[in-house]
């Protein structure tokens, strides 16, 4: 028999809030609802920032439009002059949003995928590298749904996003580190990153305790599991080769200026003496 592949187009209801979505959807928005969303959320990894979100990308946008002065979304229509001379629009961002407002009012660009290859989503501009160095990872990946906010939020029928304070655990994240990948080497660093306490007599914790035919099958963790790291994700393109693309690209002159806010590790990199 040929392996079973799931259908991830099938229209799944959430028994919490009945929302609607795609099979493959359906994890991210367990994670709404997770008694445990702020260990689920992925942190910026700035000295002094509390910026967290549930999607990664997020975070990496966040890391450049805040933290450096990289600008990676380029527009590439044309401009014409008053003289009826062509060139190419000047226009620059950090993040896609930016890029998209800006097609939809300068440019009244309102095809989709116009939109989307202009935005560097078809592959005209370079990707956010999403480093361990940038983006750190989720506390743990167990999700967990009490049943308790199961039922306070059926009976308002909506689904509500918890507010968390944005500075971070700074005692709790002393006292516990994990091992983290160094995207500057192969050696094995620690960083700052909180872990769930548990004490010798708790019981295993279940992943994903929800009812309804609908919902994902529970899935039983022993402590040992509930605890263990996420494995790192394999690093994209070093910084510096990004750049040098982009300067072949669009011709921008060498600068050491717009790596003045990058981590000190990075910009010995970026600019040997």
């Amino acid at each position: 028999m040929g392996k079973q592949v799931k259908d991830r187009s099938r229209v799944r209801q959430c028994d919490i809030c009945l929302e609607t979505m795609r099979g493959n959807q359906w994890r991210r928005h367990l994670k709404q609802h997770a008694a445990n969303k702020e260990d689920l959320m992925y942190r910026c990894s700035f000295d002094g920032c509390g910026y967290r979100s549930l999607q990664k990308p997020a975070v990496g946008y966040h890391y450049f439009a805040m933290h450096t002065d990289i600008r990676l979304y380029v527009c590439q229509q044309e401009v014409v002059d008053e003289n009826g001379d062509r060139s190419a629009c000047s226009y620059s961002t950090a993040h896609p949003s930016g890029l998209l407002r800006h097609l939809q009012k300068q440019h009244g660009v309102t095809s989709r995928s116009t939109i989307r290859t202009s935005a560097g989503t078809g592959g005209n501009n370079p990707a956010i590298p999403y480093y361990d160095a940038y983006v750190l990872p989720p506390v743990t990946q167990t999700i967990i749904v009490d049943s308790a906010v199961g039922n306070s939020v059926r009976q308002e029928l909506t689904c509500k996003t918890a507010i968390f304070q944005s500075a971070p655990h700074e005692e709790h994240d002393k006292q516990h580190t994990q091992p983290s990948r160094n995207v500057l080497g192969s050696t094995q660093q620690s960083s700052s990153i909180a872990h769930p306490v548990h004490s010798a007599t708790d019981a295993p914790i279940c992943s994903m305790q929800v009812e309804g035919p609908n919902l994902l099958c529970a899935t039983r963790r022993t402590q040992a599991d509930a605890r263990r790291a996420p494995s790192p994700r394999p690093t994209l393109a070093p910084l510096n080769e990004l750049e040098r693309i982009r300067r072949e690209r669009y011709g921008e002159p060498t600068g050491h200026t717009q790596h003045s806010r990058l981590p000190e590790s990075l910009r010995k990199i970026l600019n040997p003496a």
